[in-house]
């Protein structure tokens, strides 16, 4: 091999060059906090690292729809009680009205106040929900689940309340939306309004909306012939009422487990993220003090070098 100056000083260079090199990864390194930076780095890391990331995007969306979830049902699950409350209230009022000493004043007293609490019932089965849509439409949740139109001027008047969601029979009486809140698990985030409101049983056998239940009532106290069925009526409406809120409640706890598994797994990814591909501070700042050291010691050689020929070489 020929040796020439030229020769050695192109090795000081090529020393200063691979240090600043490694200098200058490990600084970027700091700067951006990560392990590798670029895929080439470690393959399988990378890899890894874009696997987990993938996973907990995921799960962070279902995490996102608990929450959507969890809203609306708290919605509707304060309708509910709400709703619940005005029949108790109708029934206290119906077994009033069966009272043989009342006279017909003070049964159209008891019918006027029913009928407030009818209007009070379609206020609240017509709510609107927390992301601007209606609770109790099904799947037509822009749509008003239902109107109020007359049907005979009376007195007293007769109304009707048809239901203008997306259920109508034959269709299911209660078809929900469902949302993913975990891997393998759905859950509805709400009820359709025919089933809550639109068909509640009744003691004659057949179904009725809840606001026909209680206008009937309403109008049996105004017209002064209380009817002993009301009572049943009312009571079985109620029955329906409660047992949805408590489907609510099931559901909101079923969220609640689901959204602690989330979270759960969503610190758990992190951390085995951050294992694969954050940096070592402590050892990246020891390797960059070294590194530094290294390259003002290529240098100094390099310095010495151009100070040199190839006679300094051969004495």
């Amino acid at each position: 091999m020929r040796i020439s100056t030229t020769w050695a000083q192109q090795l000081g260079v090529n020393a200063m060059l691979m240090q600043q090199s490694k200098l200058s990864e490990t600084q970027m390194q700091l700067s951006t906090g990560k392990k590798y930076l670029s895929p080439s780095d470690n393959v399988a890391a990378t890899s890894n690292a874009l696997d987990i990331s993938t996973s907990l995007s995921v799960t962070k969306q279902y995490e996102a729809n608990a929450k959507s979830v969890v809203s609306r049902l708290s919605a509707e699950e304060s309708v509910l009680g709400g709703s619940v409350d005005i029949m108790d209230r109708l029934k206290e009022l119906a077994i009033q009205g069966q009272n043989g000493t009342l006279s017909a004043p003070d049964r159209t007293v008891l019918g006027e106040e029913a009928l407030q609490l009818l209007d009070s019932m379609v206020g609240l089965a017509n709510t609107v929900g927390p992301n601007g849509d209606y609770l109790f439409s099904g799947l037509k949740s822009q749509t008003l689940p239902f109107n109020k139109t007359l049907a005979a001027a009376g007195p007293p008047a007769v109304y009707n309340f048809p239901w203008q969601g997306n259920a109508v029979p034959p269709a299911p009486a209660n078809e929900q939306r469902t949302i993913e809140i975990g891997p393998s698990r759905s859950v509805a985030d709400g009820d359709s309004g025919y089933y809550v409101f639109g068909s509640a049983p009744t003691s004659a056998g057949p179904t009725q909306d809840i606001f026909t239940t209680i206008q009937k009532f309403a109008n049996n106290m105004l017209s002064n012939t209380p009817q002993s069925s009301d009572i049943a009526d009312l009571e079985l409406a109620t029955q329906r009422l409660r047992t949805v809120r408590s489907n609510v409640g099931d559901r909101l706890n079923a969220v609640d487990d689901q959204s602690g598994i989330n979270k759960a797994y969503v610190l758990q990814m992190q951390q085995t993220l951050s294992q694969v591909q954050d940096l070592d501070y402590t050892e990246a700042i020891s390797k960059l003090n070294l590194q530094t050291q290294s390259l003002q010691a290529a240098q100094q050689s390099y310095i010495k070098v151009q100070g040199l020929s190839l006679f300094n070489y051969l004495r």
